[in-house]
C-alpha cells in the first residue's frame, strides 16, 4: 500500500502564491500538480492529481490523496511531529504547507480517500468523491499528491524522501 513517504521533498519545485498558480513539484522529465479539492455534490468533495511528462520515462508511480486539518492547526516542522497525533481507521497524517508554502500543519487522511497506481500514464487521475465533514464537522481540506521516483514505482509509500516528490494544492474554497 503507497502511504505517501514521510517527508514533502522535490528534487526541483516552485510554491505558488495566489499570483504564481499552483504548486508543481517536478522530477525526472515530469511535473505532479495537486488538483484543488472541488466540490462534486452537495455536501460531497473530490481532489485531483496531473501527472504531466516533458520528458524521461514513459510512466511514473503514483497518486493523491484528500487531507483535512482535524487538529486545529497544529504546526509542525516534519511528519514525525504528527506521528502522535490521533489517526482514524484506513488514515494517515502528513505534515505539509497548503499550495507547497513553508507554514506547515498536520494533515489527516480520514480515511482511504486516495488514487494510487505504480503506473500512471500523464494525465489527470481523481479520488474517490467523499463527505466534507469529519465525523459530522466541516473541517479544511487540501489534495496532497505524490510522483514516485522512475526507478522506484512504489517509491511514494517509502520512508525514503530521495524516492518520491510530493505537491500539495490550495486550501478548498473560502465557504468552509
Amino acid at each position: 500500500m503507497l502511504l505517501f513517504g514521510t517527508a514533502l521533498s522535490a528534487q526541483s519545485a516552485h510554491a505558488g502564491d495566489v499570483d504564481d498558480g499552483p504548486f508543481v513539484a517536478s522530477s525526472q522529465g515530469w511535473d505532479l500538480t495537486a488538483g484543488t479539492p472541488q466540490r462534486v455534490d452537495k455536501g460531497v468533495i473530490q481532489g485531483s492529481v496531473t501527472f504531466e511528462r516533458l520528458s524521461g520515462a514513459e510512466t511514473r508511480g503514483g497518486g493523491a490523496c484528500l487531507v483535512a486539518d482535524l487538529h486545529r492547526g497544529m504546526r509542525c516542522d516534519s511528519d514525525s511531529d504528527c506521528g502522535s497525533l490521533p489517526i482514524p481507521p484506513g488514515g494517515w497524517n502528513y505534515c505539509a504547507g497548503v499550495n507547497g508554502g513553508a507554514d506547515k500543519i498536520c494533515w489527516t487522511r480520514p480515511s482511504d480517500n486516495c488514487t494510487r497506481s505504480p503506473v500512471r500514464d500523464p494525465g489527470t487521475y481523481y479520488t474517490q468523491a467523499v463527505s466534507d465533514r469529519v465525523n459530522g464537522k466541516k473541517v479544511k481540506w487540501i489534495t496532497i499528491a505524490c510522483m514516485a521516483d522512475e526507478s522506484v514505482p512504489t517509491g511514494c509509500g517509502s520512508p525514503n524522501p530521495e524516492l518520491s516528490v510530493t505537491a500539495t494544492s490550495y486550501l478548498l474554497g473560502d465557504d468552509q
